[in-house]
């Protein structure tokens, strides 16, 4: 009875780690996303002679805006005793636009895509079904305008800021080298400082940030090399 127990515990400790061994190798999918934004503006008035002297400060908020993008990404899994770590990129259109009008200027920022060199951290939690936490760095790439009402220089530009993100994540496997994956991303973009000259000649400077959440959902392809 007791080599019958110790077989059936070797056989089954033998049938959990190979049914668990599964997220290894190359992985290439395509992802739909729901990304939402904000941005918060500060601008500062000041005279001209020196810059240093404020005359005010304040700080404008947008509401937030959501659009439907598309994704693809690639990574290589490696996995032990059912940990896994996937270094991988991928690159997602995000579309949203955030507007809004304070009292003495408007800004609109438009977020185009971002672009991610990223590292899912996992654990194999069932058979088929797997966690990950993601962590890496996005490049952003937005366009923005700017006007101030009392300057006859509206500005209007594009530009990318690199930026941290973290997020958490789940793998399901649907059918042998098919897996069905959500995740969840959140990262904040610094976009580039606006300046201008009033009719006055006051100076006015524009600046602010982006708070960015992605809901990815999506399928990939195992790829053993």
């Amino acid at each position: 009875m007791k080599k019958l127990s110790t077989i059936i515990i070797t056989t089954l400790s033998i049938i959990s780690q190979n049914s668990f061994a599964e997220r290894s190798g190359l992985f290439a999918g395509v992802d739909l996303t729901n990304s939402t934004s904000a941005i918060e503006s500060q601008w500062t008035y000041k005279t001209d002679k020196s810059l240093d002297k404020l005359l005010r400060e304040d700080t404008s908020r947008s509401e937030k805006s959501s659009k439907i993008g598309i994704g693809a990404n690639v990574s290589y899994a490696f996995n032990y005793k059912n940990f896994f770590i996937a270094p991988g990129i991928a690159i997602h259109s995000i579309n949203t636009n955030d507007s809004f009008a304070g009292g003495y200027f408007e800004q609109e920022i438009s977020i185009k895509s971002r672009t991610s060199a990223k590292a899912d951290l996992g654990y194999e939690i069932a058979n088929r079904l797997a966690i990950f936490v993601p962590v890496g760095i996005n490049i952003v790439n937005y366009q923005i305008k700017s006007d101030f009402i009392l300057s006859k220089n509206p500005y209007t530009g594009k530009g990318t800021d690199a930026s941290p993100f973290v997020g958490a994540g789940f793998s399901l496997k649907l059918v042998d080298n098919i897996y069905l994956n959500g995740e969840y991303n959140y990262t904040t973009i610094n976009y580039k400082k606006t300046m201008f000259t009033s009719t006055d000649k006051k100076t006015i400077d524009i600046e602010g940030k982006a708070h960015i959440n992605v809901l990815k959902a999506g399928i990939s392809w195992n790829f053993q090399i």
